[in-house]
């Protein structure tokens, strides 16, 4: 069971590294192109961008009826972007000429530091901008414990040391006297 255990750890902390990965490439992107991806049906309008650095996504009442999807990409240069004006700050929302534009709503912003959080006026409407650092952060932090890990798995093993509680077995390399463990090589 140790050994599932450890593999699955190990699975999940090489797929959020590769989403780390991504994440990164995105932000490098997002100074260069703005993309964003539109799913509607017949009640809900949802989009999901890139741009500026930061992340967004938003939900709102599909009044236009549009349905389907849709995938925007663009150079910065050629796309329109609106200032939303947030208790005295802004932000930079991409939008298409004659397309659905997510700062076109009557929005209620709120900001908690890098963070944007939006509700529209019927109060089912969400507007999110989150900076790309905080998933990359967040992404990256199992990863990090990982290696964590096994470098001091690594350490202990090649100072002699219990592979459990990290005592020295230099002395009783045949069990561990602090938690009873039995190492698989006997240190010595």
């Amino acid at each position: 069971m140790k050994h599932v255990r450890r593999h699955v750890l190990t699975l999940c902390s090489l797929i959020s590294l590769l989403l780390c990965i991504a994440v990164c490439a995105l932000w490098v992107r997002s100074y260069s192109r703005c993309e964003w991806f539109e799913v509607g049906n017949e009640t809900r309008w949802r989009t999901v961008g890139s741009s500026s650095g930061r992340l967004y996504a938003a939900t709102w009442t599909n009044y236009a009826r549009n349905y389907g999807q849709n995938l925007h990409s663009y150079p910065r240069a050629s796309v329109g972007s609106r200032a939303l004006s947030v208790r005295g700050d802004s932000v930079q929302v991409p939008y298409t000429v004659g397309g659905l534009a997510v700062g076109t709503l009557n929005r209620s912003f709120y900001r908690i530091g890098p963070f944007l959080f939006g509700t529209g006026t019927g109060g089912d409407d969400v507007f999110l901008v989150v900076p790309h650092w905080a998933p990359a952060a967040l992404t990256l932090a199992l990863p990090v414990a990982w290696l964590v890990r096994r470098r001091r798995e690594y350490r202990n093993r090649m100072q002699g040391r219990c592979p459990k509680c990290g005592y020295d077995l230099r002395a009783t390399p045949d069990r561990c006297p602090e938690c009873g463990a039995v190492p698989t090589v006997a240190a010595g």
